[in-house]
């Protein structure tokens, strides 16, 4: 368990807590008297794992809730100075500020964080925008890594955290350890940025043995994942670790293959394989680093230990040792 201030159990007993004024007894976080909003973008693909995930602990701990973007200026007039509203993405509306408000705002930072220099034009401009005026808006931001807190951290005007955003079974399935293997490679998402100049050449070196999908989510993205020797993670632009396919793929029977040598909480060689970064004016190396990878013996033992491993990170445990401390450490401040 994580070191820090908050090392009891996650489903501690509810503290009631009388707030001046109410009538009713509201539960609230038995050691910081809080309760926690998490607000998701909606529709979303991306954070439908944890829009579930959390909608499912809130039925477990009562001062949790989940809610959508289309409920935040209620959740804005209604909220008490002992709540936290956590936006998964920048989701406040004009004029929505810390200081409108009496809630307190922690944006979580769901995009990868890199230089700009070969990043999409839409995430470059969302970073921009961020540091120049969005952040201002919120009491802290919180990252899902460390690499992109320390990459932002010191422009951004207000306190920054990290926090994993954390495996659930019931939501994002679990590996099928004697699923057939009917193809080497697994390749997923948007075909934008580098992908595209990398992935028709991979196409051809794989001669039939890569599964290309979208658009299949949670457990069902698990089971057509574990039919696969190995994920790989053909990045669309340069950038931090994209942890979302760290929780997919430890809910396969895939081993990952990635182009990072950091993936915060997962360490390469042990949790990952590492492949180069693809460069679409020589993708050779690129190439020829997966398909050494493929003709490794260690795939499957790599696939059990990161599941084994950091499927301990599970999203309670995230929400409670790193989310709830990281925000009491951003507030005090």
């Amino acid at each position: 368990m994580r070191e820090g201030p908050f090392q009891e159990d996650v489903l501690a007993p509810s503290v009631l807590v009388r707030l001046e004024g109410e009538k009713q007894m509201i539960p609230r976080h038995p050691k910081t008297g809080r309760r926690y909003r998490q607000v998701f973008p909606w529709p979303t693909d991306i954070y439908c794992d944890w829009r579930d995930a959390y909608a499912r602990l809130s039925s477990e701990v009562p001062w949790v809730s989940d809610h959508e973007e289309t409920e935040i200026p209620k959740l804005l007039s209604e909220s008490e100075p002992q709540d936290v509203l956590i936006l998964w993405h920048d989701l406040l509306p004009p004029g929505a500020s810390q200081e409108t408000t009496r809630a307190k705002l922690i944006l979580y930072w769901p995009e990868t964080v890199g230089s700009g220099i070969g990043m999409t034009v839409h995430q470059t401009e969302m970073l921009r925008e961020l540091v120049a005026r969005r952040a201002r808006a919120y009491s802290g931001i919180i990252f899902y890594d460390p690499d992109s807190k320390d990459f932002l951290s010191p422009v951004l005007p207000v306190p920054a955290g990290v926090s994993p955003a954390g495996y659930d079974a019931q939501v994002m399935g679990q590996p099928d350890w004697n699923a057939p293997k009917t193809t080497d490679i697994a390749l997923y998402g948007a075909f934008t940025g580098i992908r595209e100049w990398i992935i028709p050449d991979l196409r051809a070196r794989m001669d039939g043995r890569l599964d290309e999908f979208s658009g299949i989510h949670k457990k069902a993205r698990a089971a057509r994942l574990s039919s696969s020797r190995s994920i790989l993670i053909v990045p669309h632009s340069p950038g931090s670790f994209p942890q979302w396919r760290l929780w997919h793929a430890i809910a396969s029977s895939a081993a990952l293959l990635a182009p990072w040598p950091k993936a915060w909480p997962a360490e390469s060689g042990k949790h990952y394989i590492e492949v180069p970064f693809p460069d679409p004016a020589r993708p050779g190396p690129f190439l020829d680093a997966i398909m050494a990878a493929l003709g490794r013996s260690d795939l499957s033992t790599v696939a059990r230990t990161a599941h084994e491993e950091i499927s301990k990170i599970t999203v309670a445990r995230a929400f409670e040792e790193w989310t709830v401390p990281e925000i009491e450490r951003m507030l005090s401040r």
